[in-house]
This record gives C-alpha cells, structure tokens and sequence, in this order.
C-alpha cells in the first residue's frame, strides 16, 4: 500500500497507522516524491529510506517495532533540499538622508555609529559622516539586526541620539532608505546691554538741557524791560540829589540868620 503525505509547517511528516493481522516483519520504503516541474535553484534530496516493521504478539496483544536502515537507533529519517539561486545575491545596503525638520534641505557633517543588535559596533563603522549631499550608504550587511545611532548633529542643530532600528533578511539586494531629522537650535534673545540703558538716561538729560536753554532764550528776549526799571531808579537817585542840595541850601540860609 502507498500513502503521499505533505510535510508541515515545522517540516515533519506523519503517516497513517498501519493495522497488523499477525506478527512478522515488514519492510517498506520513504522517500520524497519530487515534482514532475521542479523549482528553479532547489536540489531535491533523492534518499530512500528501508523501514522494516516487526510485529510480535506479546500478551495476546500484536506489538510493532520499527527500524529504519542507514539511520541511527531512536532517530527519524531526515530529507534536505538544497537551495542555489541563479544569481548571487549581493549583500544588504542602507541609504540615510539626513534633511532639516523644518525646511527639508540635505546636512552635512552629521556623524553616525553603526552597531548590531546586540549593541556592537560593526566593523569599519566607527564614524560615518554624511557628505556634502546629507546622505550616507552602507554596504555589505550580512544578515540579523542593527541600530545606527547619531552621535554628532551637524552645527547649528540638535542631537537626536534615538537609534534608528532595522534588520536585513536574505541579504536583501534592495537598498533600504531611511531619513533622519535635526531641529535648528533656537537663537537667544538679546536682553539690553546696561551701555544702552546709560544711553537711553543721557537722552533724557538732553532734552532737559533743551528745554532749559529754551528758557534762557526767552529770558534774553525780555531785557528791554530792564532798561525801563533802571531809569526809574535814575529818577529817585536824582530825587535824592536835588532834596540833599535844597537841604543845604536851607541850612546856609538858617546860619545866615543867626
């Protein structure tokens, strides 16, 4: 009798129970059926396995016991497929742009570590650099899981340290792109300085000093008016003249008389 039996997700293969009427031995053969259009690359693996099956009656019950030839006691048979690809397979290779969050445009100089999974540093990658473009390419990553990580932003600009996690599987012969942003540095405020607060005071004494000279001004335009005090005291003085010459006067008459 033969069973065809497909193999599993995890690859194992179980075949139906066979009843036995009386004990004996049995032989029967394993091997993988392979496809009449086989797949391009893959090396089917044309083993046949013997199996002998002996069945002993042991308490009135028919017990079995299987063996198969060329396989190590208390192990199952084990088919492999090989698979070759056409072509070779280049190895995976990550391209970073690094661009300014607000307006887009590619930075330089913005430096980089690569390490795996396991936060070791890949060989040879240090320290890469973005170019003059704002872009960085890695080659030759062989497969598992890796962090590139910002260690220097460019000048003017803030670090971000946040790793930027991806895997290559089957050395994946695309190019994988990622971009990574900085956010400019905000300039500080300029406070003022006490120079210009001395100045902002020294304007102000100017303007006093204005006004006061405004006031003189307007002093000088009112001098006429003095001219007209300073003869009225010309006329008292010569008041006082002519009452002390009448004053002696009276008196030179008085002593004439006597």
């Amino acid at each position: 009798m033969d069973q065809i039996q497909k193999n599993t997700a995890d690859g194992t293969i179980t075949f139906d129970a066979i009843e036995y009427g009386e004990a004996g031995t049995y032989e029967y053969t394993i091997s993988e059926v392979i496809p009449a259009e086989k797949e391009a690359g893959i090396t089917y693996d044309d083993t046949i396995y013997k199996v002998f099956v002996t069945v002993e009656e042991k308490a009135g019950k028919l017990e079995t016991t299987a063996v198969y030839e060329g396989v190590e006691a208390g192990k199952q048979p084990i088919f492999t497929n090989h698979f070759t690809p056409d072509k070779e397979i280049p190895p995976g290779e990550l391209l970073l742009k690094k661009t300014d969050s607000k307006t887009g445009k590619r930075l330089a100089n913005a430096e980089f570590k690569l390490v795996t999974g396991e936060d070791k540093i890949v060989e040879g990658q240090e320290m890469i650099v973005t170019g003059k473009d704002g872009t960085i390419l890695i080659k030759g990553l062989t497969d598992g899981s890796y962090k590139l990580i910002e260690t220097k932003a460019p000048k003017g600009y803030q670090l971000d340290a946040t790793p930027i996690e991806f895997s290559v599987k089957d050395n994946q012969p695309n190019v994988k792109e990622v971009t990574k942003e900085n956010t400019p540095i905000a300039e500080p405020e300029i406070e003022k300085t006490k120079d210009e607060t001395k100045n902002s005071v020294t304007k102000k004494n100017t303007t006093t000093h204005q006004s006061t000279t405004r006031s003189t001004s307007t002093t000088s335009k009112r001098l006429p008016s003095t001219g007209s005090q300073n003869s009225g005291i010309w006329s008292t003085l010569g008041i006082l003249v002519l009452l002390i010459v009448l004053g002696v006067v009276v008196l030179k008459v008085r002593k004439k008389s006597i």
